[in-house]
């Protein structure tokens, strides 16, 4: 996370401190970059990321937000989740009566829910076989596909509205756009798996929700830092990085946000959004350079399978309970 945090300042000279929006298949958070491994929280995604929303409701092979992808083939991805699941001492229990696979802890309790299952939201709209994007990753499919659609016709709720803090929860919207589509299917009598004639309107409807839901709760972020002087007066900037940031119809709700905020909004190149191997370099190189986490020896090291990010204060922007001022987020075609 620390290098989708920093992979802007590859491309340009980004001085520290600067506001952050991760959005990815598998995060989802806000924060306040003030140094190379300096961070504060501000929020986080509650369930599954954004990136991972916008995959179920394409189609393909349901996910957990921060799990590999498991697929029965090919063998190596099936490898991948043994790996994942070793790191946590958890154990496959599968029904295939069910074709239900449920991962547990070695003392019998769930660690995550069900990852395959044959009626599932990941199956839903089958863009997969869209012809139009066949070769498109899920966020790419839903944006090709929204351009042509009317979000209107599915008015869909923007989730946790009534929340006043800067946590991101996207499963709730998720049951709706499968509700919605469920329900078109039986008026228009197509079958589970076939194409309905109002998949655009379904795309362009949740990747409005989806791209609302980032800006209000990056709007609220933006005034809490400010408030409390943690942004610098001169040119102050959010980043957005992570595979989802590559969405140009995000970055316009977005820049919404910005140019009503007085900040500039910085996006790495789409390329460097989901190259990790770049990310993670650059990273390595600004710390390096800072001389900060450089270890010539690595014997006594722990390794954990997941690394806390910065100082958690998701605690202090809910006790703030910052109230938006109303912005229209409405961009024209």
């Amino acid at each position: 996370m620390e290098a989708h945090a920093l992979t802007v300042r590859l491309t340009r000279p980004v001085p520290f401190p600067f506001l952050v929006l991760l959005v990815s298949g598998g995060h989802g958070l806000l924060a306040l970059a003030r140094g190379v491994d300096d961070f504060l929280l501000l929020g986080r995604t509650l369930d599954e990321a954004p990136g991972d929303t916008l995959d179920k409701v394409r189609g393909g092979t349901a996910g957990v937000a921060g799990s590999p992808r498991l697929r029965i083939r090919p063998r190596r991805r099936v490898l991948r989740v043994f790996a994942w699941l070793s790191v946590r001492k958890a154990v496959l229990r599968v029904d295939w009566r069910l074709f239900r696979v449920r991962v547990c802890r070695a003392d019998g309790k769930t660690l995550v829910g069900s990852l395959l299952h044959r009626n599932a939201v990941a199956r839903r709209l089958s863009l997969a076989k869209h012809p139009e994007c066949s070769s498109f990753s899920g966020g790419q499919a839903i944006e090709h596909l929204a351009k042509g659609g009317s979000r209107s016709k599915f008015p869909f709720k923007p989730p946790m509205g009534q929340h006043l803090d800067c946590n991101f929860s996207f499963a709730g919207l998720r049951n709706q756009v499968t509700k919605a589509i469920e329900k078109a299917e039986q008026e228009e009598g197509v079958r589970p798996g076939e194409m309905l004639p109002c998949v655009r309107d379904v795309a362009a409807a949740t990747q409005h929700v989806v791209a609302a839901h980032l800006a209000k709760r990056t709007h609220r972020a933006v005034l809490f830092c400010k408030a409390g002087g943690l942004l610098p007066e001169d040119s102050p900037a959010l980043v957005v990085s992570g595979g989802v940031a590559s969405n140009q119809y995000i970055r316009k709700i977005l820049k919404i946000i910005t140019d009503a905020t007085g900040l500039l909004l910085l996006c790495p190149p789409s390329e460097l959004c989901t190259d990790n191997g770049v990310m993670i370099a650059w990273n390595g190189i600004e710390r390096l350079r800072e001389g900060k986490g450089i270890m010539k020896h690595t014997d006594h090291v722990v390794y954990e399978p997941k690394a806390p990010f910065g100082i958690d204060i998701t605690r202090q922007v809910k006790e703030a309970a910052i109230k938006l001022p109303r912005i229209k987020l409405a961009i024209s075609d």
